[in-house]
């Protein structure tokens, strides 16, 4: 996972920055030219490179310091501006191929509707594809049909690597955009379920380096495109946690992930609710080696592995045909106390059978 780098901050009421001091500087150059007969090609393609250099997961704060750094906020009690100063922002916005994608981070409404409808081809980096995403959310409605319509120009012209570094920011948030429909939601998410998008997102989750990789591999399940790599990655990952959840999916058969939340009654007659996941599941496209398999998560340095495994050969040993007696003996040598009263229990088992 890359990490979110800090540098002191030269203007605002922030004491630190995602963005290096030059960049700040460019960020300032920019909001004061808008309005200005002069040239912003140079700028503003270094404004799209500089967004390369930043984490997805920064989005929420990158959309914030571009919005104060450039001036671009919307004020209802500003002046009018001057006849001449609005020509050479028309002429600007006409004329600056990059320039929308300065403008989706613009606090004014009608400029971020403008801009969309001139995004079009390849977006540059992660926070421009969660920017597009974030507008479809909008609580304006023509700006929400501009993004998706904007969507529907970029995403397939994007590189599939800037698309998987987006994916955790999708799998983290997607509960919290309460504007899509249904609809919306399956026809964005289907350009991040791509096959190519996949493999990059697979192999950022064998190497342990995607952010919160648990979230973002539950959320990757929605699609069956993701169950050909998910062997591999329990063989392979260098996080527990998503090998956990791997073996757990291929033991049962079947993907699992949130869709979001809802109250549940624990006394109606108090009011007395909890909050409980919604949950949606389907079918693996796969039928993979369950016995092979266990063998080898028995021996996982992880103890949330193993304890996976033996409580599955508990379940089903017999079934598959295992060692019983020698697993027992192993899982009673385990280091972990809760593996050992497993290994007890399928002792006693064992003699019993």
């Amino acid at each position: 996972m890359v990490e979110l780098q800090e540098y002191p901050a030269i203007r605002g009421h922030r004491e630190s920055s995602v963005f290096p001091e030059d960049a700040q500087s460019l960020l300032s150059s920019l909001g004061a030219n808008l309005y200005q007969s002069t040239s912003l090609s140079a700028e503003l393609a270094a404004f799209r490179i500089l967004l390369k250099d930043v984490p997805a997961h920064a989005y929420r704060r990158v959309a914030f310091e571009v919005r104060d750094l450039a001036n671009l906020w919307h004020r209802y009690y500003r002046e009018p501006r001057p006849n001449s100063q609005i020509r050479n922002f028309e002429h600007n916005l006409k004329n600056e191929k990059d320039l929308p994608y300065l403008l989706l981070f613009d606090g004014n409404g009608y400029n971020r509707e403008r801009a969309l409808l001139k995004v079009i081809g390849r977006l540059k980096s992660p926070i421009e594809v969660i920017a597009l995403a974030d507008l479809a959310n909008n609580w304006v409605e023509p700006v929400r049909t501009a993004a998706l319509s904007a969507i529907d120009r970029s995403y397939p012209e994007t590189a599939s690597n800037d698309l998987a570094l987006s994916f955790s920011f999708f799998a983290e948030n997607r509960s919290f955009w309460k504007r899509w429909d249904n609809l919306a939601s399956e026809h964005v998410m289907s350009f991040f379920h791509a096959s190519d998008v996949i493999a990059v997102l697979a192999k950022r989750l064998e190497e342990g380096i995607e952010r919160r990789g648990s979230t973002t591999l539950s959320f990757a399940l929605q699609t069956e495109n993701f169950d050909p790599h998910l062997e591999r990655i329990l063989k392979t990952s260098k996080d527990s946690a998503i090998r956990a959840l791997a073996l757990r999916t291929l033991l049962s058969g079947e993907a699992v992930w949130r869709t979001g939340h809802a109250w549940e009654w624990t006394n109606k007659s108090l009011g007395e609710r909890k909050r409980v996941s919604v949950l949606n599941r389907r079918k693996l496209s796969i039928q993979p080696p369950v016995r092979s398999m266990l063998i080898a998560a028995l021996e996982d340095k992880s103890a949330q592995v193993r304890r996976i495994a033996a409580q599955r050969v508990i379940d089903r040993g017999v079934e598959l045909s295992l060692p019983m007696a020698d697993i027992a003996r192993k899982l009673m040598s385990d280091l972990n106390p809760s593996i050992r009263r497993r290994g007890e229990y399928l002792a006693r088992k064992v003699e019993l059978d």
